[in-house]
């Protein structure tokens, strides 16, 4: 019997983990087992073609909020053209509604519930008429005349968990082509948040330390470029996170590492460890949500605040790796005001990226349940993503805001293309960072201005509309692009200044050894156009219309953790 596993991945760049997981659970020397993955922006006729050319007996999903409408839609049109296929379900977004599934989609023949990895190979061995133990498992709804639902929610336990066989195969090894590579070294979390998935079941289970020092070694000598772990809470256990650290430092080669951790839970080992690691090979995710306390208790997130902030502080002070932090709108308690005290908290550290997400109601959470969303009065859509629209403290109109506080975020603070610009007009017109985005934001909203997809020149144009075109503005803006791009043009709206015999000023400085040999080192030696081929001389005049020049050095790699270029100044 033929089986295919099916990936609809949100990216290109992002890979799939559960798809090999369960062809790696099947015993391939029995089965023909295929990986299919593609993404949710591909042509629907080109998936529905590429997983019918397969001419699969079983195909198999793994379904997720972003997925789970193509999925079922390319399902039933499955259907139509292999009717004798049969079409497995599992993953996140079927495993607390799999009786539900089977009753509206006739085209489905079996959901698993939870983790897949002993269940798919049962249910495979069930439909190839080998035996009846599906009959027999929980976890698990599949037609059989009618429709039979064996409760539960499959979990492997801790004793039994290196017998999950890696992954990381050859075969999958050359599918990823430059995509980011997911991995995990343990499943669940020590913490039931009510917004997380995690709060439907408890406990962490770990990955022996040989199988994780394994499976990254075939990875890094994979020439993998970026290794995202999904560890919900990596730093749960701080001696087992040190130790990977230690890992990963001695083996890296060219891989970089994104770790989701817990703020206050950091001790002081990890902390000292973490200050002398190379620039840029480490990103920590740092989960905040809310600083308010009785948000975090309604919640049933167990947090130190000021702890998560002086940690998240620290670790940025150390200037070698880049910090993510996030923010939750919509969470119980929490006001417009009470949402601004949240934002300013995060902001005050400067994380390098700071996400304002929304609330989801994920199927098989705490915050889901018909108790709490009758209590705070909240509403959200009924569709994926499930997201927030209002409860009793947040109106429809209040979330509009923040949604729009969040475009203006991202594109020009996590961006990291308007830095300087942001920091004076914050300190010098504003009380709070959360008041210049919420004036920004009404502003761009008066005249109707969406920023989504718009290139630089246009969010320069719009911040210089907002701010008043003056001369510092103008200063700051020029001097934030040519930091961060590599282009010797600057948008149309800003105005600069060259004097006359400004070339040959730039080249006086390029003959200078002494000069090179102080401020551009990895330059001596080579000829002055050589040099001015590699960088940029650009002229900034002050209130005082006193000129300096700054060289913009695009002949090195920008920093990784900012993704700015080295700025030398000349007075």
């Amino acid at each position: 019997m033929k089986t295919l596993i099916v990936s609809i991945n949100s990216k290109y760049i992002h890979s799939s983990l559960a798809a090999w997981y369960l062809k790696e659970s099947l015993d391939n020397s029995k089965w023909t087992v295929s990986v299919l993955e593609t993404t949710v922006n591909d042509d629907k006729d080109r998936i529905l073609s590429s997983i019918f050319n397969e001419k699969a007996d079983l195909i198999a999903f793994s379904c997720y909020i972003w997925n789970i409408d193509i999925i079922l839609t390319t399902a039933e049109n499955l259907k139509k053209i292999l009717p004798e296929c049969v079409i497995i379900l599992g993953g996140p977004e079927v495993s607390y509604d799999a009786e539900k599934i089977l009753q509206l989609r006739p085209f489905i023949d079996c959901v698993i519930m939870g983790e897949g990895e002993v269940l798919f190979g049962k249910a495979v061995e069930y439909y190839a008429g080998l035996n009846n133990d599906l009959e027999h498992e929980s976890a698990v709804a599949f037609r059989k005349g009618g429709i039979i639902v064996n409760p539960g929610y499959a979990l492997i336990s801790s004793r039994s968990f290196d017998f999950i066989k890696s992954p990381y195969t050859g075969e999958m090894l050359l599918s990823l082509n430059g995509r980011i590579v997911y991995y995990e070294s343990s499943r669940g979390c020590p913490f039931s948040c009510a917004y997380c998935l995690s709060s439907s079941f408890k406990g962490v289970r770990y990955f022996s330390l040989s199988r994780v020092k394994s499976d990254l070694t075939k990875l890094i000598n994979a020439g993998v470029r970026q290794i995202k772990f999904v560890d919900r809470t990596f730093n749960a256990d701080n001696k087992r996170a040190l130790n990977i650290i230690n890992f990963v430092l001695e083996n890296y080669s060219r891989a970089s590492f994104h770790f989701e951790v817990a703020g206050d839970l950091f001790n002081d080992d990890l902390l000292d460890k973490l200050s002398n690691v190379p620039t840029g090979l480490i990103q920590f995710e740092i989960g905040v949500q809310s600083t308010n306390i009785q948000t975090l208790e309604e919640s049933a997130r167990k947090t130190d605040v000021a702890k998560v902030l002086r940690n998240a502080a620290k670790l940025i002070s150390y200037g070698n790796m880049h910090i993510h932090m996030d923010l939750i709108a919509g969470l119980p308690y929490e006001t417009l005001a009470i949402f601004k005290k949240s934002f300013n908290d995060v902001y005050s550290v400067r994380p390098h990226m700071l996400q304002l997400g929304f609330l989801k109601f994920l199927k098989g959470s705490a915050i889901s349940s018909a108790q709490i969303v009758q209590k705070h009065e909240y509403k959200y859509r009924e569709t994926p993503p499930y997201e927030f629209l209002s409860n009793t403290y947040l109106s429809y109109e209040d979330t509009l805001h923040l949604k729009n506080i969040e475009e203006i975020l991202d594109r020009y603070y996590n961006s990291g293309n308007f830095q300087s610009t942001l920091e004076f007009l914050i300190t010098y017109y504003y009380e709070t960072p959360y008041d210049f985005y919420s004036s920004f934001a009404y502003y761009l909203s008066k005249g109707g201005i969406v920023l989504a997809r718009k290139d630089l020149s246009f969010l320069h144009e719009m911040i210089l509309k907002y701010a008043g075109t003056t001369q510092v503005i103008n200063e700051m803006l020029k001097f934030d692009y040519f930091s961060s791009n590599n282009s010797k043009s600057v948008p149309k709206c800003l105005t600069r200044y060259m004097h006359k015999g400004f070339a040959a000023t730039c080249f006086e400085y390029l003959k200078n050894e002494e000069f090179i040999k102080k401020n551009m080192p990895h330059y001596e030696g080579i000829s002055v156009k050589e040099i001015y081929k590699k960088v940029h001389f650009e002229s900034f005049s002050n209130n005082h219309n006193q000129a300096c020049i700054k060289i913009f050095d695009y002949g090195q790699p920008p920093n990784p953790v900012t993704g700015h270029y080295n700025v030398i100044s000349t007075y």
